[in-house]
């Protein structure tokens, strides 16, 4: 997609570009399965394309009995197929002719995967579609996730369905377009049910059998991690061309620093769980010295190393020790060639005076790599009592008969008589959450179900202030501050109406001084406590914990978050992709922000690279809170695999400015591992000035809002930090404690140690995670 931007280009490239720019475009929908919308979303667009004066024509297209996708043709020219129709779904080859013949701008085509019949031109659809773009016709087609042959053996044995026809994942990582279309399985499911009740089901024979809510969802989550992939080569090709780092801080990747002994297969073990948390890849790396040959303990340790790098599908490289290279520098070096994001090796046995004369790998990282975090498993054979080694094992009997008693009968009352809470999540403004929710609202009307706008945020955009029609709105409350008028959702008169169903757009609102609540998600955890269902929207650079993460890819502070409890607590997200070209496109038309803030937007936070970043974190955490409910459903149906280990985050943090950072890593890590998290500031002064009042005051609240635990401790003596810290983590029973880089000077380390490496020692029997100390380059 990019090329480096310096290099003349030779006469064979300059020859291949021109022909690509006369070649069509091919936009690709992707889903889950049949029924999610693809084929009436990829219509939708075509309608608007035709608004605008290009000839737009549909063939080969499965209406699946629904009347609006049937409706959402229209006046497009419908191009018969080869064969005769079916009921009310043209299935058949495409008649390439036909098509040729009427020269289209675009084609709009479904099922990407399908294979002609034998007496065809061509072999299949993907052929003919070439064909078609040869002949600079521009191809929106729809694909199933399944179809996918590089997906095809995991999703066989993950859910039992095997597809008949599949084409290359090459596909979709050369088309000019893919986008996602997001529904939940409750919605796949019922609409499949009433196209089985119209017989006009074009679901793969056999598939009905393996449906449920789980295969729905695993389905789902698959489909998310896939486009994400494909958005991340394109965020790295777009970061290498315009001279960017290539680590994107949206992906993980773990590297395992590896010796032939027997603590080599329990670091790969534990590297290979992080990495399935954190949705990694995982590399093993392990370095010799070539001129020493290997024993036979070491062999046979290689060999299995070797072996359970296979099982695992982790990438294995085995560096020679050059002459001059310290361990430090090679793995340095790999990790910044490779994008590695966390480094792990096992705890030093040294001691102090070893790691003095002899050297320190932990010391000579934590100088050398300080941009990528280092974690240090702990030492497993030194390891006393069961904190280790304790496990979550779930009551089977309490799950199969569940007893409700006095006590938590009136919690369970309320919990009954919540209203459901539903989310459109988005990577950026204008990708269309408010209108998906209004498309939802009159669909929820039609059903005769009393819904209202509670707040909607048009921002002046016509066509979804077109979309709000006939729908009832609360008007807004007035509040008078500071000498002006403010307009807020009002609380009280949607109390009093009490609807079924209210929408509340721009979840992460701040409300001005005087409403009911200080932030709009706090108004929406009322009216569903008080038995009204919620449709809302969110932008996922709102969310608490992704805050450095987007303030690193995006070089943009956003100040206004919802804490990610707020996404658990929702019983259904939906993600509304739109990839970042058509974003841009839309910005420039004037349909997102008003035409003299266009090229302001699009030369700072709308800028490509930023957009294709939110995008890929928008995919994968959806994908992460699906595989969370799954988790909880049965761990088995996890794609991450289940994970029982007792764990205990630790974070360590000063009056510093990165402490933030510190706890939403210790945050990001402890809710993958389902584990407690506390946050821990030591007070080494009697008397602490008014300003780290304001900052641990500050820090408190993030650990709350975060669903942590803030514990403050002090110290007489600043040497006995490093022992009061190790006493509070082993009576937590800590597993994994999470620090910054010493921000000590010279002098400082001089007269009162480093802190760092004496709380390292301290502490071996826990695995230690140090943050990558990264200044955010320009973006």
């Amino acid at each position: 997609m990019y090329n480096e931007p310096f290099r003349r280009k030779t006469p064979e490239e300059i020859l291949k570009e021109i022909s690509a720019l006369q070649r069509g475009r091919l936009k690709i929908y992707i889903g889950a399965g049949s029924g999610t919308g693809k084929t009436y979303q990829m219509l939708s667009d075509g309608q608007e394309l035709c608004t605008t004066g290009l000839r737009v024509a549909v063939s080969a297209v499965h209406f699946g009995g629904n009347p609006a996708t049937k409706e959402q043709v229209g006046s497009l020219q419908v191009i018969p197929t080869c064969m005769t129709d079916v009921g009310e779904a043209q299935q058949g080859d495409l008649d390439l002719d036909a098509i040729l013949a009427y020269a289209p701008d675009f084609l709009l085509v479904d099922d990407l995967a399908h294979v002609n019949q034998l007496s065809a031109t061509n072999r299949t659809r993907l052929s003919d579609i070439h064909v078609l773009l040869d002949h600079h016709i521009h191809v929106m087609t729809t694909l199933n996730i399944y179809d996918l042959d590089e997906m095809r053996e995991d999703i066989k044995k993950l859910t039992g369905i095997e597809s008949n026809h599949t084409i290359p994942l090459e596909v979709l990582a050369n088309a000019h377009e893919v986008k996602l279309v997001d529904v939940e399985p409750d919605v796949i499911l019922e609409r499949l049910q009433q196209n089985e009740r119209n017989s006009l089901s074009d679901t793969p024979d056999g598939l009905h059998d393996h449906l449920s809510q789980d295969t729905l969802s695993i389905l789902r989550e698959l489909t998310l991690r896939v486009v994400a992939d494909d958005v991340n080569e394109k965020l790295e090709s777009y970061r290498t061309f315009y001279g960017l780092p290539t680590n994107s801080s949206v992906t993980d990747r773990v590297m395992v620093a590896v010796q032939y002994n027997s603590n080599g297969t329990l670091l790969v073990r534990r590297g290979q769980q992080i990495a399935n948390r954190l949705n990694a890849e995982l590399d093993i790396i392990t370095i010799v010295d070539r001129k020493r040959k290997l024993g036979q303990e070491e062999r046979a340790f290689k060999e299995a190393i070797t072996r359970l790098a296979e099982k695992i599908e982790a990438n294995i490289t085995e560096v020679c020790c050059k002459r001059h290279s310290s361990v430090a520098d090679i793995l340095q070096h790999y990790a910044q060639e490779k994008h590695i994001t966390r480094i792990v090796i096992g705890q030093s046995h040294r001691s102090r005076f070893e790691d003095l004369t002899r050297g320190s790998l932990v010391n000579d990282l934590l100088t050398k790599a300080k941009q990528t975090d280092l974690m240090v498993i702990s030492d497993r054979r030194s390891a006393g009592g069961e904190r280790l080694l304790s496990y979550r094992h779930r009551n089977l009997s309490s799950v199969t008969y569940p007893k409700l008693d006095e006590q938590s009968f009136p919690q369970t009352m309320n919990h009954l008589k919540r209203g459901r809470f539903k989310i459109y999540i988005g990577a950026a403004p204008g990708v269309g959450k408010t209108y998906t929710m209004l498309r939802e609202a009159h669909d929820l009307k039609a059903r005769h179900i009393d819904v209202v706008g509670g707040i909607i945020e048009t921002h002046h955009r016509q066509g979804t202030e077109e979309k709000i029609g006939d729908l009832t709105i609360i008007p807004q409350k007035k509040i008078h501050f500071r000498g002006g008028v403010f307009e807020e959702m009002d609380m009280s008169a949607i109390l009093a109406r009490n609807p079924e169903v209210v929408l509340v757009d721009e979840l992460a609102h701040s409300n001005i001084e005087g409403c009911t609540h200080r932030k709009r998600y706090e108004d929406v955890e009322e009216l569903l406590s008080a038995g009204i269902s919620v449709i809302s929207t969110l932008n996922i650079q709102h969310i608490e914990s992704l805050n450095d993460t987007v303030f690193e890819l995006t070089g943009v502070k956003v100040r206004e978050t919802v804490p990610d409890s707020i996404l658990r607590m929702a019983q259904e997200v939906v993600l509304i992709d739109v990839p970042p070209e058509t974003l841009q496109q839309r910005m420039r038309e004037g349909k997102i922000y008003s035409i003299d803030k266009v090229e302001q937007a699009l030369s700072h936070f709308f800028k490509q690279g930023n957009l294709i970043a939110l995008r890929e974190m928008a995919l994968r955490e959806v994908a992460d809170h699906i595989d969370d409910r799954l988790e909880a459903n049965d761990d088995r149906s996890a794609l991450r695999g289940p994970w029982r280990r007792m764990e205990v985050i630790y974070v360590c943090v000063n009056t510093k400015s990165k402490a933030e950072r510190l706890i939403r890593r210790g945050f990001r890590t402890a809710q993958r591992l389902k584990a407690t998290m506390y946050v821990t500031f030591v007070q080494e002064q009697l008397m602490i000035l008014a300003e780290d009042k304001a900052r641990l005051t500050q820090l408190e609240e993030l650990t709350n809002r975060l669903g942590g635990t803030f514990v403050r401790l002090q110290v007489q003596q600043p040497r006995d930090l490093v022992r009061l810290l190790a006493h509070d983590m082993e009576q937590k029973l800590v597993t994994q404690v999470f620090l910054g880089h010493s921000s000590r000077t010279k002098y400082e380390i001089i007269q009162r140690g480093y802190f760092l490496q004496n709380l390292l020692r301290s502490i071996r029997t826990m695995d230690v995670v140090v943050i990558a100390d990264n200044d955010v380059d320009s973006k």
